[in-house]
């Protein structure tokens, strides 16, 4: 028989004979990935006779998860289904409260509550879980909300005790080790305590509480239970949109799940590296914006890659893991003069203006260099002080007659090319030229030196 894809537990594991309690049973997801309860998936929960004294309880589940549970119209069973469908994330339970369930009046020690599994298609699994119903008297259950924790992180001890007049828990690392709670109240009297792993040399993995309930003249019952801590996880650490490359100018959303974390730090590839908790459970990334942040005073190194390093820390050590983004080069859209002669210059990149033009020594001469992503520079000439690197010094549109005239002036070129359709200027048109067209539209100029420099000029024609 395969087995379930939930783990299941039922708190507490046993209840004494002829009283009411509450009994929650949790359905968790023990893989390292998202686990899909779709609309037609269905958990089946039945008590036993055995067990309860009728089936007149009812059962809840938290307000927004996405899941109900409810008595079936048919059978004697529980049905918890989530009509819309929903994700259950590695760590995650579905949780089913019942409320006031009688139970059974005579005691029972080999009864099991019974749970059939239909998720994802395929036959039912059936789960077993053993509960006892203990014969009343002088006696104790005791349970923890969370079997495993974190570093220094708490569960929360529970016990229903009988028949005495006080509990202890002893197993607490600091003080008298052992904590005093008086038993007030009708039987089965229930209480609590906060209990953890202690951060000690030795790092244990396993630390253990005893529960032991005294009468008044000395007799006792006990239990142990044992609270694992466990080295922390990242089950999941991914982006949106899951991009292997990246414009300079673009974001996506960084997403993990972790557990058994003390503290989740993310660290981005700004200088000094902004390295702090962070509470929340995504985070939004701007790669080519913190690398311009960290490296603003020397853009010829700017790397090619950003590392975002999310640290999961912990009992043990760490969990890391690091997305990596690789930018994109920058594209030139067009450099050069606002109108024709100039002497204004206009300037634009695919990106929101990511470098500025500079003045050479020659008052006639003008470059653009754009630092790109991992350490090259691509450099522009503007103006009559060069005659080697191809220039489109001038590129602009008027509108005649519903049609468009382009207009243009280059410098250095042997070949030019107009896109869209791959027109070929004629070598009298290159240096100055025009062309009518019909359309508006996005339009580029690709100019080329006999030396087999390029360069593009890309004018938006609108009406």
């Amino acid at each position: 028989m395969p087995n379930s894809k939930l783990t299941y537990r039922v708190t507490p594991p046993a209840a004494f004979v002829a009283t009411s309690v509450g009994i929650v049973i949790s359905a968790t997801n023990s893989s390292g990935a998202d686990i899909e309860f779709n609309k037609a998936d269905e958990i089946q929960i039945t008590f036993p006779d055995t067990i309860v004294a009728n089936q007149n309880f009812t059962a809840s589940t938290p307000e927004g998860s996405g899941y109900s549970a409810g008595k079936a119209l048919a059978g004697n069973y529980f049905s918890v289904k989530a009509p819309f469908g929903f994700n259950l994330k590695p760590g995650d339970a579905m949780t089913i409260t019942f409320s006031q369930v009688p139970i059974a009046s005579d005691p029972d020690s080999g009864s099991n509550i019974g749970i059939s599994e239909s998720i994802g298609g395929g036959d039912p699994v059936l789960v077993s879980l053993p509960f006892e119903v203990k014969a009343a008297g002088l006696g104790i259950i005791a349970w923890l909300d969370k079997l495993v924790v974190g570093e220094s992180q708490p569960a929360t001890l529970n016990w229903q005790s009988s028949g005495g007049v006080q509990v202890v828990v002893s197993g607490f690392p600091t003080g008298t080790g052992q904590k005093t709670f008086p038993v007030q109240g009708e039987p089965p009297f229930l209480d609590s305590t906060i209990v953890y792993v202690p951060i000690q040399p030795q790092k244990p993995q396993q630390w253990f509480y005893t529960v032991t309930v005294y009468t008044g003249a000395g007799n006792h019952e006990q239990i142990t239970v044992a609270l694992q801590q466990n080295p922390p996880i990242i089950n999941s650490y991914t982006s949106d949109p899951e991009l292997k490359k990246i414009r300079v100018d673009a974001s996506a959303v960084l997403s993990w799940h972790v557990q058994f974390a003390s503290s989740v730090i993310l660290t981005t590839p700004t200088i000094p590296n902004w390295r702090q908790p962070i509470n929340a459970n995504s985070y939004t990334a701007n790669p080519g914006a913190d690398l311009r942040k960290a490296y603003r005073f020397n853009f010829s190194q700017l790397p090619k890659t950003a590392d975002y390093i999310l640290t999961a820390n912990g009992f043990s050590q760490p969990a890391v893991e690091t997305i990596t983004f690789t930018l994109e080069p920058v594209s030139l859209l067009y450099f050069k003069f606002s109108s024709k002669g100039g002497p204004n210059i206009i300037f634009k990149t695919d990106t929101a203006n990511w470098n500025s033009p500079s003045k050479s020594s020659d008052p006639n001469l003008s470059t653009f260099t754009i630092y790109q992503p991992g350490g090259t520079a691509d450099v522009y000439y503007l103006g009559s002080g060069d005659t080697v690197h191809p220039q489109i010094q001038f590129f602009d549109f008027t509108k005649k007659d519903g049609k468009f005239q382009l207009e243009w002036v280059t410098a250095n070129l042997k070949t030019l090319v107009l896109n869209p359709n791959g027109i070929a200027i004629t070598e009298s048109q290159i240096a100055n030229g025009t062309m009518e067209v019909e359309a508006a539209g996005v339009y580029t100029l690709t100019g080329t030196t006999a030396a087999g420099l390029s360069v593009n000029s890309v004018l938006e024609v609108s009406a």
